[in-house]
C-alpha cells in the first residue's frame, strides 16, 4: 500500500467511531502512525518522528504492555481529577458553612491539609501498577461524564449532609450559647466551629480519596502501593488520635478548641468527641457503600439505556446504520 492509502485507510477506520493503533517501522508508515489515535513505531529511526510510542524491540509484542499501561494512566487521571474535585467543593462548603456560623478556618488549618494530605496523595496516586491482565474493559474517555459526575455530586451531597451534622451536635451542648470565634487582624482564634469543621473535613479528604481508589481490571490492588497505602493508614490513625485525644503539640500546631480543658470545666462534655469520630466513621460507611455499590449499579444502567438507545434508533430509522465502533461498545457493555 502507498502511504497514502495507508492514511486513509486509518482515517476511515475511525470515521466508524474506533479507536485505531497502528504499527510501522518505515518512512512509508509515518503518515498513517501521524493519524492513528495511538502510533507505535518499530524502529529508532524515521517512523518515530512521527509516532507516538517507540518500541525497544522490533515486533508488536510491546502492544498489551503498551494498552494496560495508557488504561492505568487514564485511570489515575480520572482519580485525580474526581479527588480534586471533591477537595476543592469540600473547601467550598467549609467556607459557606463557617462564614454562617460568623468563623473560618485559621491559618494553619488550611495549610495543613494542603500540605500534608492533598500533595502526597496526589503525587502518590499514580505509583500504583497497572493490572497483570489486559482485560476488554474500557475506561471511560470524557471526564465530563454520567459515571464520573454522578460519583462527584453523591459524594457533595454525602459530605454537606455530615458537615451540618457535625454542627448540629455542636449546637445542641449545652455550653454552646452562639458563635464563639474571636479574630484578630491577620487571623481566627480557634473556636468550637472552625474546630467540628477542620476534623470531619480532615477525615472527609481522606474518604473521598478512598473510595475513588480503582483497582482491578485496570489497576492492581491499592494495597500493593506500598507508599500510599502506608500514608493512608497513617493519616487515617493521626486523624482518629486528633479527634479522640490530641495531643497539646497537634493541638497548638493545628488551633484546635480544647473541648476538654480542665481549667474550663465550662467546655467540658465527656463525650463530644466520640460524638465528632461516629459521625466520621458513618461518613465513610456511607461514602464507600454509595461509591461501589450505589454509583456502580446506576453507571450500569446508564450503559444499558444508552445502548438500548442506539438499537432503537436503527429499528426505527431506516437510513441510520451503527457504526463499527458503537457495536464495538455495546458488546463491550454486556461483557460487563
Amino acid at each position: 500500500m502507498e502511504p497514502e492509502q495507508k492514511g486513509n485507510l486509518i482515517l476511515s477506520l475511525k470515521e466508524e467511531n474506533l479507536t485505531v493503533c497502528m504499527c510501522g517501522e518505515g518512512a512509508n508508515d509515518n503518515i498513517a502512525l501521524r493519524f492513528a489515535d495511538i502510533g507505535v513505531s518499530l524502529s529508532k529511526e524515521e517512523s518515530s518522528i512521527a509516532a507516538s510510542f517507540t518500541s525497544m524491540i522490533n515486533d508488536i509484542s510491546c502492544l498489551p504492555t503498551l494498552l494496560k499501561e495508557c488504561k492505568s494512566s487514564l485511570i489515575c487521571s480520572i482519580q485525580i481529577f474526581k479527588f480534586m474535585i471533591m477537595y476543592s467543593i469540600i473547601q467550598f462548603l467549609n467556607i459557606i458553612l463557617l462564614i454562617m456560623n460568623q468563623s473560618f478556618l485559621t491559618n494553619y488549618q488550611s495549610v495543613s491539609v494542603d500540605i500534608f494530605i492533598v500533595l502526597p496523595l496526589a503525587s502518590l496516586y499514580p505509583l500504583t501498577e497497572p493490572y497483570h491482565k489486559l482485560t476488554h474493559h474500557k475506561p471511560s474517555g470524557n471526564l465530563i461524564s454520567f459515571p464520573i459526575v454522578t460519583s462527584i455530586l453523591f459524594q457533595t451531597v454525602i459530605s454537606f449532609i455530615f458537615l451540618n451534622i457535625g454542627l448540629y451536635f455542636l449546637k445542641k451542648r449545652n455550653w454552646y450559647k452562639g458563635p464563639m470565634c474571636k479574630f484578630s487582624d491577620i487571623d481566627v482564634f480557634e473556636c468550637p466551629e472552625n474546630t467540628v469543621i477542620y476534623l470531619i473535613s480532615h477525615m472527609q479528604y481522606l474518604i473521598t480519596a478512598f473510595v475513588f481508589i480503582i483497582s482491578k481490571p485496570f489497576k492492581r490492588r491499592f494495597y500493593t502501593n506500598y507508599p500510599l497505602t502506608i500514608f493512608i493508614i497513617f493519616t487515617f490513625i493521626y486523624s482518629i488520635f486528633i479527634i479522640i485525644n490530641p495531643d497539646k503539640y497537634s493541638r497548638y500546631a493545628l488551633s484546635l478548641f480544647d473541648f476538654e480543658d480542665e481549667k474550663n470545666h465550662e467546655f467540658s462534655d465527656g463525650y463530644f468527641q466520640v460524638i465528632i469520630f461516629l459521625i466520621c466513621l458513618s461518613n465513610f460507611v456511607v461514602s464507600y457503600f454509595v461509591e461501589k455499590v450505589v454509583v456502580s449499579y446506576l453507571n450500569k444502567l446508564w450503559y444499558k439505556r444508552k445502548n438500548k438507545i442506539l438499537v432503537q434508533k436503527k429499528l426505527n430509522e431506516s437510513g441510520f446504520e451503527l457504526t463499527l465502533g458503537q457495536m464495538q461498545q455495546m458488546r463491550i457493555s454486556k461483557m460487563q
